[in-house]
């Protein structure tokens, strides 16, 4: 039976799309669709998405890698919650994935680098699928980007690979600088500012800003493979 509680709670809801359709009678139906019916189809979908993954991924580990003692642990319970809960605030293939293999591999290693683990399950809810793609881009093309020293310089080398991806320099020049503070990418001392027209005096001894992915930043990528 349903508890008092669970019953006021859709009659509530039973009212309140009532009067949406009361008010609004051209389109209250898909506020309420909107509202109410929409959002648990697609937290389902995204949840059957992420244990698709996971599904698919099982078949390849021997059950003798897995720790049974490390699955009844309240570290593991807290990264299951926090997997799925991240599941459901992405709506991408990439981040269902990225969190399938850190899932695994947390119940393989039994929470070895947990702290980690819960960081980057943390920064992929963040990340955009576009500064996903600057994190590759930048990984693949390390030495393409030694002493490149401008962040025109470096933009338009992304944009030979992903032309019109990201239309705005600075748009561009925070995905970048947000990947430096994540500690997945370095910029050294910096690279000029799309501005930046002085003139400078430098030592021999100088080097030009390089960019280059962090040992953090490396484990992170290597979340992203298939």
């Amino acid at each position: 039976l349903m508890d008092t509680t669970s019953i006021l709670k859709q009659t509530n809801i039973s009212l309140l799309k009532t009067k949406i359709n009361l008010a609004m009678p051209v389109i209250g139906p898909v506020i309420n669709e909107f509202l109410f019916d929409l959002p648990g189809r697609i937290k389902q979908d995204r949840i059957n998405k992420l244990v698709e993954e996971l599904e698919r991924k099982m078949a390849t580990i021997e059950m003798e890698q897995i720790n049974q003692d490390y699955l009844k642990s309240e570290s593991f319970f807290d990264l299951t919650r926090n997997v799925f809960q991240a599941a459901i605030e992405s709506n991408v293939d990439v981040k269902r994935k990225f969190l399938a293999n850190v899932y695994l591999d947390s119940i393989i290693k039994s929470d070895t680098d947990l702290d980690l683990k819960e960081t980057f399950i943390a920064f992929i809810k963040s990340m955009t699928t576009n500064q996903i793609t600057i994190l590759k881009f930048i990984n693949d093309h390390e030495s393409k980007l030694v002493e490149i020293r401008y962040y025109a310089a470096f933009y338009d080398l992304f944009n030979k690979s992903f032309p019109g991806l990201i239309s705005d320099k600075y748009e561009f020049k925070y995905y970048s600088q947000d990947l430096e503070i994540k500690s997945l990418i370095s910029m050294g001392g910096g690279l000029n500012n799309f501005d930046d027209q002085g003139a400078r005096l430098l030592l021999e001894s100088h080097k030009d800003a390089s960019i280059v992915v962090t040992s953090v930043g490396k484990k992170f990528i290597d979340y992203l493979t298939e």
